[in-house]
């Protein structure tokens, strides 16, 4: 019972309804998300990977020439993190790029967790 105060009208019992639903759709679930990685080869040459690295990821040259150099050392390296869609995009424009060119270049994509740091090893 409404002893101190009027009832609430309908328009405010509604606004309040509305509030409540919205909260409940406005909170999204994450998209899983995948980590891109590419994979050593002993016959694609190093700038053809940098030039990948920076065309199709758009890294700077600094970071191209780490991650190619990480790839070379360690066997492959994660070139980024991105949605499935995007994620296989890249990897097809760049298998499409390399066949072009006659190289072997290898990319794959794997599960990737918040907070997980990126796999870089073997």
């Amino acid at each position: 019972m409404y002893h101190d105060k009027d009832p609430p009208d309908i328009l405010t019992l509604m606004a309040l309804e509305l509030d409540h639903d919205t909260e409940s759709v406005t909170s999204t679930i994450e998209p899983p998300m995948f980590q891109v990685v590419i994979l050593n080869d002993d016959f694609t040459p190093m700038d053809f990977v940098m030039h990948v690295l920076m065309q199709v990821f758009d890294h700077p040259v600094a970071k191209a020439m780490s991650i190619t150099m990480a790839v070379h050392e360690q066997g492959k390296g994660v070139v980024g993190i991105y949605g499935q869609t995007v994620a296989k995009a890249k990897i097809k424009k760049v298998h499409t790029m390399a066949e072009a060119e006659g190289h072997p270049l290898r990319l794959e994509m794997e599960p990737h967790s918040p907070g997980s740091k990126p796999k870089m090893s073997r």
